[in-house]
């Protein structure tokens, strides 16, 4: 089933069934609390002798919670709180679904 609408990504983002709440800070006092999926490193494993990892922790969110006034103002550097622990933004990738991956450092 396609999340296509804003209403389907909020349940989708709902904190009582699957995400996260994460706080964003930035300089200048910038902050933004919104609802995440995260996803931690793992380790390597070999599947049909291809090798899989995800060596770098990530969220997904909504698209529009990253912005205002349609503009995208969450950058790199800035600091996202999830579980109460601390990740540094590395690069965000927007999808053409209303979602966004966004890649941490530790």
């Amino acid at each position: 089933m396609a999340l296509e609408t804003p209403d389907d990504l909020a349940t989708f983002f709902d904190t009582e069934d699957f995400a996260d709440t994460c706080v964003i800070t930035g300089p200048d006092g910038f902050s933004r609390s919104l609802n995440v999926i995260l996803n931690t490193g793992t380790e390597a494993v070999t599947l049909y002798e291809t090798n899989v990892e995800s060596p770098e922790p990530n969220f997904v969110c909504r698209e529009i919670d990253l912005m205002t006034n349609d503009v995208i103002d969450v950058r790199r550097g800035f600091i996202a709180t999830v579980r109460s622990k601390e990740f540094t933004i590395e690069r965000l990738a927007m999808d053409q679904n209303g979602t966004a991956t966004v890649y941490l450092s530790e």
